[in-house]
């Protein structure tokens, strides 16, 4: 998706970050919007996430299944703080998808993981979404065009290597 497609949310979420969006554009200021997705890191007072949740499992052992057909950029909470200052620097405005530099499946995201760590990647289990029979329906392919991020702000977010040795560097250091 380009930041000038028209969104379709399929959830009660999605419609209410649309609105958020809709709110700002019609209120006639100043602004940047920025899309992301898959927010993952360490920090000061940060909930868990699909990465600290995962590198928890897999470090005591526990087997986890995980999704092989929701696709999505996975996002380097430290890149994405990066590229919102860049924005301000630079007093862009606009909408711009900042997100991570490759398009995974959920699952290929956990393999890594446990490959960058030196987990066993056999605890992790392929599931399709519809075995998790979920209340909130969940796009499939989140896919981000990112061109203009790169183009506008001459920024490449990490891919999900980089961005998963810098996340274990935090992740360790975080739980000393």
């Amino acid at each position: 998706d380009l930041e000038t497609s028209s969104p379709s949310p399929i959830s009660y979420y999605g419609r209410a970050k649309l609105a958020s969006e809709n709110t700002v554009l019609a209120a006639g200021i100043e602004h940047a919007i920025v899309r992301t997705m898959i927010l993952y890191g360490v920090g000061h007072q940060v909930g868990p996430n699909f990465a600290t949740w995962l590198a928890q499992k897999l470090s005591a052992g526990d087997p986890v299944q995980i999704v092989d057909d929701q696709f999505g950029h996975p996002t380097l909470v430290d890149d994405l703080a990066l590229a919102i200052r860049r924005i301000a620097e630079l007093r862009k405005d606009g909408c711009y998808h900042i997100a991570g530099a490759e398009c995974v499946s959920r699952h290929h995201f956990a393999v890594q993981l446990a490959r960058v760590f030196g987990f066993d990647q056999n605890l992790i289990t392929r599931i399709k979404t519809s075995d998790l029979h979920q209340k909130a329906p969940r796009p499939l392919n989140s896919s981000f065009n990112l061109e203009k991020s790169r183009h506008k702000l001459g920024i490449e977010l990490s891919g999900v290597e980089k961005g998963l040795t810098v996340f274990k560097e935090q992740f360790q250091s975080s739980h000393l």
